[in-house]
Parts: C-alpha cells; sequence; structure tokens
C-alpha cells in the first residue's frame, strides 16, 4: 500500500458515492457563487450611491455659484423682504433657481438656507406658493422661515459656506430628500 492509499483510506473520499461526492461539489460552487454575488451587489449599489452623490453635489455647486452671494448677504442683513430693492433681488434670485429647474427636471426642489446665530433659515426658493403635491404641506418655504431638521452636515456646509450633500437621504416635513 503507498502512501496515497493510505491517505485516501484516512479522508474516506474513495468510499463515496459519485452522486453525493458531485452533490458536495456543486453545493460549495453555488455557496461561492452566492458570496461573489453579494460582494458585486454590494459594490454595484456602493458605487450607484457613490455616482449619485458626487452628481448632486455637482449640481449643488453649479447652482450656488449662480446666486450672488452679495443679494444674499444683503436681504439677510437688511432683516428680509421689508423693502423694494430687498424684493427684486429675491425675485431675480428665485428666477435664477428656477430657470436652473427647469434645466434639471430630475430635481424636485432647489433652495437656499443661511445660518442665523443657532439657528437655520431659508433664503430662496422658487417653488410655487401652495401645495401642489398634496402632501397637506405649502411647497414653498417663505424667507426667513426656520428650518429644523438640522444635520451635522448641513451646519457644517452653512459654517464653511460650501455646497454639500448628505451621505444618506432623510425626510423632512417636505417628504424624502
Amino acid at each position: 500500500m503507498t502512501r496515497w492509499d493510505a491517505l485516501l483510506r484516512l479522508k474516506g473520499w474513495h468510499k463515496m458515492d459519485n452522486r453525493l461526492l458531485s452533490l458536495f461539489v456543486s453545493g460549495v460552487f453555488l455557496a461561492a457563487l452566492l458570496g461573489l454575488g453579494v460582494v458585486v451587489g454590494v459594490k454595484f449599489e456602493s458605487d450607484q450611491k457613490n455616482r449619485v452623490r458626487s452628481d448632486l453635489q455637482k449640481l449643488a455647486t453649479t447652482a450656488a455659484e449662480l446666486i450672488d452671494p452679495e443679494s444674499h448677504a444683503f436681504i439677510r442683513q437688511s432683516g428680509g423682504l421689508n423693502r423694494e430693492m430687498e424684493s427684486q433681488l429675491y425675485d431675480e434670485g428665485n428666477a435664477v433657481l428656477q430657470k436652473f429647474l427647469t434645466f434639471h427636471p430630475e430635481l424636485r426642489y432647489i433652495y437656499t438656507l443661511y445660518s442665523d446665530g443657532e439657528e437655520v433659515r431659508f433664503g430662496l426658493d422658487p417653488a410655487e406658493p401652495g401645495d401642489q403635491d398634496g402632501d397637506g404641506r405649502d411647497d414653498k418655504a417663505y424667507w426667513g422661515e426656520l428650518y429644523d431638521e438640522t444635520t451635522p452636515a448641513l451646519l457644517s456646509s452653512l459654517k464653511r459656506g460650501i455646497p454639500n450633500v448628505e451621505d444618506e437621504p432623510h425626510t423632512d416635513e417636505w417628504g424624502p430628500l
């Protein structure tokens, strides 16, 4: 008896029926395929999420560059839409954002936010007044209206003055974002 024969007797493979052996090999192969499928699926989902986030970041940056920061600051510092000059600047800023929405139909809403001490408030919002989507909430956010759904990423973005996109979608009183 050779060394290999002794090894086969210890393992018991020589006693296994060919059907059982093929069933075992098929099971191992199927488990490997399922594991590979999970890995590929998770990677695909992660890549898609990163792509969407990157696209949204580019849109937010482009939209922010269209807004005149001096006009926005002027309205904010003067206390809101109290005079004709502020109202005109507000309307001009909203017109720019509305045009941006027209060229990007994948976006539902666009607006600006600003920091007012410890609070976050709405700035520009080109949405039409009223409940156009039937959710029971006026679709338009008005200048100076409090936004109390803040996140650390939002606060950081306002502090740094750089447009930002949340890592995960979230829902506020206007719906999912």
